[in-house]
């Protein structure tokens, strides 16, 4: 059985990958790329031939079923995304699951394309380096080469103090949006964590549109429903958070690792604002923190 490699490349910094991760890539018989010609120059840079193939987000279910047959034929196989960690809002969940899929099925009804439906286990490793892993095991490792990654790079230099927060991959284009806005402002208050989520440049501006109305329909909400309650006794000692704007802080990460890395915090107003003054700025894809602060009474300004 073969071994496939979920190999994390640099986000932006062709500098940022690991030693261990250029010897993989080198190794493996064949790398799987969420988009061949966008990897080409990070290959090329370190010097890898490895032979290559495409694998999207939305390949078929027989691309998956044909990289397995390799691996069952005891081919060793990387994944890479365009940038950052494979899996993470990027190409390989859907073939990671088949394989273990492929894994928890008896060695004797094993045929690739044809996986029984049900749980799916955890394959069960002994702990050491590759070369000292147990030989001839029947079933396919797949083994993890971490490295970059987008959230933890700017959640690292965001000075968002505690030890969690809540990641939640690209925003919706359409279908749910708004409500997936309502519910990462609800939750950062009601939970006190940070929200991380990706945007791409083409909703952007959209999006900050969307949080400040948002915000302000929340505002509106919580001062009517302040006036409904004020007659009931059970609500006379409850103390509410408040929602204004300054409630809201947003940290944004653009052309992380960079030579133009910037980071962009401040309300919801001023993050427009800074925008609005340098549409120039509105490239690549961001990555977004929100965080609910209670400082009604403060003001702060965005810092550049």
């Amino acid at each position: 059985m073969g071994k496939l490699y979920i190999v994390a490349t640099p986000i932006g910094n062709i500098e940022d990958i690991t030693l261990r991760a250029i010897r993989i890539l080198k190794e493996v018989d064949l790398i799987l790329c969420e988009n061949v010609s966008e990897s080409h120059r990070l290959l090329k840079h370190y010097d890898i031939q490895t032979a290559t193939t495409n694998y999207y987000s939305n390949s078929r279910l027989d691309k998956i079923d044909k990289i397995i047959k390799m691996l069952e034929d005891g081919k060793n196989l990387a994944l890479i995304s365009d940038a950052g960690t494979p899996c993470v809002s990027d190409p390989g969940s859907l073939l990671v699951q088949k394989i273990y899929e492929y894994n928890a099925t008896p060695s004797t009804l094993r045929t690739s394309g044809h996986l029984p439906e049900g749980r799916i286990k955890m394959q069960m490793l002994p702990v050491g380096e590759l070369s000292d892993r147990t030989e001839g095991v029947n079933f396919i490792e797949i083994i993890t080469i971490p490295g970059p990654s987008a959230v933890t790079a700017l959640y690292s230099i965001s000075g968002v103090t505690g030890n969690s927060f809540s990641f939640y991959g690209f925003i919706p284009q359409k279908k749910g949006r708004q409500t997936f806005i309502k519910n990462i402002l609800s939750k950062s208050k009601e939970d006190d964590i940070p929200i991380i989520f990706y945007e791409s440049v083409h909703r952007f501006e959209k999006l900050l549109i969307e949080i400040e109305k948002e915000i302000a329909y929340s505002e509106e909400n919580k001062n009517l429903n302040n006036i409904k309650n004020v007659e009931f006794k059970n609500n006379k000692n409850k103390k509410e958070k408040p929602v204004t704007i300054n409630n809201y802080e947003l940290i944004i990460g653009r052309e992380l690792t960079k030579i133009y890395e910037e980071i962009i915090r401040g309300n919801i107003l001023e993050i427009k604002e800074y925008f609005q003054n340098n549409k120039d700025k509105i490239r690549g894809e961001f990555v977004i923190i929100i965080r609910y602060i209670d400082k009604s009474n403060k003001t702060a300004k965005a810092e550049f």
